[in-house]
């Protein structure tokens, strides 16, 4: 996976630690300040929450546990998807490939519009450093948010320039933009079986609908519509209807008639207090999303859908589902996140051609024995849920390929539960009360490419329990108790990435040199006091953070590592750093705030890429030397809190801008500038 998720780490908010440095602009070689786009910092994205600007891929009906985008109400988690249903565009594609109707045409002459992919923000604030494994964050990286808005804030009060965003008001428009019963009259002649009419503001259609015979598909999503006129049931050929984003509170019982024909319907995003009665007549239904709405209840007539292959109720105040959802036997995505359930039913067992059973983010305190039957299962979300076990009928689920229980209160997994899955690839066990690690041979992780146990209660990772995990690439076990690393630790040679923060390691194996292919290792926030030179061997490492540790020096090795750009080394003991720091040719980040430094090397100058440097809170820190305004490349750089004694008092208190003009223009290497 090439990108990293985000989440929050220990410490959610980041927020309010004590002596959280000042953070300014370094001016460039034209000594002009160099000012952030408070834009690109702090990006403002309109459509987040965009429904119809996503694109076709998010249509899986998977766990919002494996989008990227934003989550609202998790506190700490911020690394999930804010809308886990699919898609307008997936959706039509779903309908379309139930319908057995190639993608992108509702017939023969009308082509369905796709819609454009939403943009997408990201953080444009240097390396998400210790969020690297599964989106895990250090303290110094939550920090690091408030170090930059204090940053901005620091460019209005020095007078630099500034940025200012002006919004212009603009009026929503309340009306209709189309004339309907003309674009009714002219699809009439055309004999279309398209129509189209999404964000136009419509709040009701005319009755002349009723004369559009050859509609399939009618897409009205983003209007103003709180029902549909009875006349919709002379649309005997309509097999898609599309209605997302409304005010719909009701449905004709008229539609009824729609009942042999009618295959796809969405009224995802709407005001539905519950499920209109004519939908439980609509037996040819293959793909009914009510996602987003205000739903209690699910009637047992839900029985009645027996063609359906598709069911979405995330994000309503579901508290129950009847037994009869087990007449659903054709039934292969059922989205159930975000709602009140506490139970589910034994008879969810006769489902048993589900693929996708989603069902996070409720009140689950135990399954039943039956979700062993569904033996089609390749997706299952239970993550934030109050399960304090699950069955060992699961195992049966051979299929899995994920295995999602996040944030529940499990002590520990039915014996040898995932030997049997043979296509396991990701296992996340994370937020639970686990004392150990999960039993079973070796070969249960063959395939598996990531496992999350982080924030759990391990003690010890027992001799050979990876010896088979020839394809294990990311393991995170940050927040654990772990005391030691088993001696067979320099066997996990496919690790790429690897999270140790926050355990109770006092050192490191010296042959964690053995591990080639590492390239983010984090190991904050334990007791290490020294650091193995064979680490230097770590050819291919990107990240290193070693904050928050007892570390007193580095070993000149580290100079070797020359593809890392983010070293981090805040709240340790060090008091000097080797000279041959200065040979790290890629580093881009450097953070060594909070520790005992006398000296900064003049080898410094020698990081032509670094853009970021912290060196705060060093109360023996009493001068810096010229070689640092050779940094070209330096954007950022703290000082607060360092007594820098040497320097004369007016230019240490205007900040670090009038630092680093003062040294260019007392250094030797000023006429390098000029």
């Amino acid at each position: 996976m090439a990108s990293y998720h985000y989440q929050q780490s220990q410490d959610p908010g980041g927020a309010n630690f004590s002596g959280v440095p000042s953070v300014v602009p370094i001016p460039g070689n034209d000594q002009q300040p160099h000012v952030y786009n408070v834009a690109s910092q702090f990006p403002q994205n309109p459509n987040a929450y965009s429904r119809l600007n996503e694109s076709a891929e998010d249509y899986n009906y998977i766990d919002d546990d494996y989008e990227t985008s934003l989550e609202y109400d998790d506190g700490d988690e911020s690394r999930c998807s804010e809308d886990g249903a699919m898609s307008l565009s997936g959706a039509i594609a779903s309908g379309l490939d139930q319908l057995g109707t190639p993608h992108g045409s509702a017939g023969s002459n009308n082509s369905i519009p796709q819609s454009a992919g939403g943009a997408s923000s990201s953080f444009n604030g240097g390396v998400p450093v210790s969020s690297m494994i599964n989106g895990t964050r250090s303290r110094a990286e939550a920090n690091m948010k408030h170090r930059d808005k204090k940053q901005v804030k620091l460019i209005g009060m020095e007078g630099e320039k500034s940025t200012k965003t002006t919004r212009k008001t603009v009026k929503q428009k309340t009306s209709p933009t189309i004339d309907l019963p003309r674009l009714f009259s002219k699809l009439k002649e055309q004999k279309s079986n398209l129509l189209d009419v999404r964000k136009e503001h419509i709040a009701s259609l005319p009755s002349s609908i009723k004369e559009l015979t050859n509609l399939e598909t009618v897409l009205l999503v983003s209007n103003r519509l709180a029902t549909l006129p009875p006349e919709v049931s002379h649309l005997v050929k309509l097999r898609q209807l599309f209605l997302s984003e409304n005010l719909i509170v009701s449905l004709p019982p008229e539609m009824s008639k729609l009942s042999a024909s009618l295959a796809v319907l969405d009224l995802r995003h709407n005001r539905l207090k519950e499920v209109p009665n004519v939908i439980y007549c609509l037996a040819a239904l293959k793909t009914l999303l009510l996602s987003f709405n205000k739903i209690t209840v699910v009637d047992d007539t839900i029985g009645n859908l027996t063609n359906l292959y598709t069911l979405a109720f995330r994000e309503n105040h579901v508290t129950s589902l009847p037994n009869t959802i087990g007449k659903l036997t054709k039934l292969q995505n059922l989205d159930m996140s975000r709602n009140n359930l506490s139970v589910l039913p034994e008879e969810i067992g006769h489902c048993t051609h589900l693929t996708s059973l989603i069902l996070p983010h409720n009140q689950l305190e135990s399954l039943p024995a039956s979700v062993g039957k569904l033996t089609q299962l390749t997706r299952l979300g239970l993550k934030y849920n109050r399960l304090a076990e699950v069955p060992e009928s699961l195992s049966r689920c051979v299929l899995l390929d994920e295995v999602n229980i996040e944030n529940n209160l499990i002590v520990q997994l039915p014996d040898g539960m995932l030997q049997p899955m043979k296509h396991l690839s990701t296992v996340v066990l994370s937020r639970n009360a686990f004392e150990a690690l999960p039993n079973g041979k070796p070969d249960q992780y063959k395939l598996l490419a990531t496992l999350e146990a982080d924030r759990n209660k391990i003690t010890r990772i027992p001799f050979g329990y990876f010896s088979k995990a020839e394809n294990l690439s990311r393991l995170n076990l940050e927040n654990n108790q772990l005391k030691s690393l088993p001696l067979d630790f320099n066997t996990w040679r496919s690790l790429v990435e690897l999270n140790l923060g926050t355990n109770l390691l006092e050192k490191i194996p010296e042959d964690i040199s053995r591990l080639e292919k590492l390239e983010v290792l984090i190991l904050s926030n334990n007791q290490i006091k020294k650091i193995p030179k064979t680490l230097g061997d770590l050819y291919r490492l990107r990240v290193l953070d070693l904050e928050e540790n007892q570390l007193e020096t580095l070993p000149q090795e580290v100079e070797r590592l020359q593809n890392l750009h983010t070293l981090l080394l805040t709240s340790n003991r060090l008091v000097n750093l080797p000279r041959s720091i200065g040979n790290l040719a890629s580093l881009q980040k450097l953070m060594m705030g909070e520790n005992n430094l006398n000296a900064i090397p003049e080898e410094i100058g020698n990081l032509e890429r670094l853009e970021e440097l912290y060196i705060n809170d060093n109360m023996n820190l009493h001068w810096l030397p010229a070689e640092l305004t050779l940094c070209a490349s330096l954007q950022i750089m703290s000082i607060d809190n360092c007594p820098l004694s040497q320097l004369p008092e007016e230019i240490v208190f205007g900040g670090p801008s009038l630092v680093i003009q003062y040294l260019r223009m007392h250094s030797p290497y000023r006429s390098g500038y000029v």
